[in-house]
C-alpha cells in the first residue's frame, strides 16, 4: 500500500479563524445563516461556543462540547468524523488545548483532498493489477470475460466495443499485463474470477479523475452557499469503501504465492 500518509484535519482546516464578535452580531449571524454554519468560536473563552438560533435570529453562548473538537491529527475520513459531522456541519479542530482552525464539511472539496485521492486510486489500481498477475492471469483472460458477457447477451454492443478496441489498440502497445484496462475491468475480473470481493469505484473515481467538487451546492441559483450534506455523505462513503477494498487487495496480494 502507498506510503502516504493520510490526510488530518489540519491539513484541511482553515486557520484563519472568524470569531463571534458581539459588536458585529447581525453580520455575524447573517453569513453564517448563508453558509449553514451553526456556530462560532468565542473571542475570549475557549470552553465557550456561541450557537446560531434560528427562531430569535441571534447567537447564544453554550459550553463548547465534546462532540464539537476534533483532533488536529485525525484521519479526515474516520468514522468518527462524519459522525460529529452529523449533528453539526462546522468541527472546531484542536492541537491539544490550543484551538487551530476549523473544519467544515465542504471543506473536503480543497484540492488537496482530490490530490490525496488520485494518488490513492493510482496505488490502487496497480496493486489491483498485481493482484491478478499474481492469481496467474493475463490480458487474454480480461478478453476471454469480455467474450463471455457479450455472448450472455449482456450489453452485447458494449462488450463487443470492448473486443474491437483491445485488438485494435491496447494489444500493439508494449505495456504491462492489464495496463490497458480501467479500474472497472480491473474490478469486474476479479469479482467474476472469485479472487476477492471488490465494490465498484466508478463515480468516486470519474469524480476524481474529472475534477468535480465532491459536496454539491444544493441551490446553484441562489445567493445562500448552503450545501447538501447528503452528497458528503455518498462521498465520504465512497472514499471509506475506497480505503476498504485497497486493504483487502493489499492483503490478498501479500498472501497470494
Amino acid at each position: 500500500m502507498t506510503n502516504k500518509k493520510y490526510l488530518r484535519m489540519a491539513d484541511i482546516q482553515t486557520s484563519d479563524i472568524l470569531f463571534y464578535d458581539e459588536s458585529a452580531k447581525d453580520r455575524c449571524y447573517k453569513l453564517c445563516a448563508d453558509r449553514n454554519i451553526d456556530c462560532l468560536p468565542s473571542l475570549d473563552d475557549p470552553r465557550a461556543v456561541y450557537l446560531r438560533d434560528d427562531i430569535l435570529s441571534k447567537f447564544r453562548a453554550e459550553s463548547l462540547m465534546e462532540d464539537r473538537r476534533v483532533s488536529a491529527d485525525a484521519n479526515i475520513f474516520d468514522s468518527q468524523v462524519v459522525e460529529k459531522f452529523r449533528r453539526q456541519p462546522l468541527l472546531l479542530v484542536y492541537q491539544g488545548n490550543e484551538l487551530s482552525g476549523v473544519v467544515h464539511f465542504t471543506d473536503y472539496n480543497q484540492p488537496q483532498v482530490s490530490a490525496y485521492l488520485y494518488e490513492m486510486f493510482f496505488e490502487y489500481e496497480k496493486t489491483l493489477r498485481a493482484l491478478l498477475i499474481r492469481s496467474g492471469l493475463k490480458n487474454v483472460d480480461m478478453v476471454a470475460y469480455f467474450s463471455d458477457k457479450k455472448a450472455k447477451g449482456d450489453h452485447a454492443e458494449f462488450y463487443e466495443t470492448k473486443i474491437n478496441d483491445y485488438f485494435k489498440f491496447g494489444s500493439q502497445k508494449k505495456l504491462s499485463q492489464f495496463e490497458v484496462f480501467n479500474l472497472t475491468d480491473l474490478i469486474a475480473l476479479t469479482n467474476h474470477k472469485r479472487i476477492i470481493k471488490l465494490t465498484d469505484k466508478t463515480k468516486l473515481r470519474s469524480m476524481i479523475m474529472h475534477a468535480n467538487e465532491s459536496i454539491n451546492i444544493q441551490d446553484p441559483g441562489a445567493e445562500s452557499f448552503i450545501y447538501d450534506f447528503e452528497t458528503f455523505e455518498n462521498f465520504f462513503r465512497w472514499c471509506q469503501e475506497m480505503f476498504l477494498d485497497f486493504k483487502r487487495v493489499n492483503n490478498r496480494l501479500t498472501f497470494t504465492f
